[in-house]
């Protein structure tokens, strides 16, 4: 999800993460503010580093805990994410498909998919079909 302060700050407490270095690592992570621009700074430099070696690179993982992220946050980072690696020629893999960063949830037994997330992966059509 974009990392914003506001977004990190109920975390700022002993409640949120008793932890001293997990609570500074999220505090810190909140302040960078990765951003679509911020991805795509990070990512265009192994884009970069790929065409002039030739070298194929793909990204193996990626994806965003579903169970503490809004579904449009969730959305938003896959979506930003899938397009700066395609944009940059670079292959992806989302983390999981059933499981917590997954593309499916499974109630009684049903595969449901998420549509936000099919939608942000560019998916067409419908994974019901």
């Amino acid at each position: 999800m974009p990392a914003n302060g506001d977004a990190i700050r109920p975390l700022d407490g002993s409640a949120g993460s008793p932890d001293d270095l997990a609570r500074l690592s999220l505090l810190r992570y909140g302040h960078d503010y990765w951003s679509a621009a911020r991805i795509e700074a990070e990512i265009a430099q192994v884009g970069a580093w790929s065409r002039k070696h030739n070298v194929r690179v793909t990204c193996n993982e990626f994806g965003v805990y579903r169970r503490v992220a809004p579904s449009s946050d969730r959305a938003t980072w896959i979506a930003d994410v899938r397009m700066i690696l395609e944009r940059q020629g670079i292959g992806w893999n989302l983390w999981d498909y059933a499981g917590d960063f997954g593309l499916v949830t499974k109630q009684a037994g049903t595969i449901l998919p998420d549509d936000t997330v099919v939608a942000a992966l560019g998916l067409r059509g419908s994974t019901r079909e």
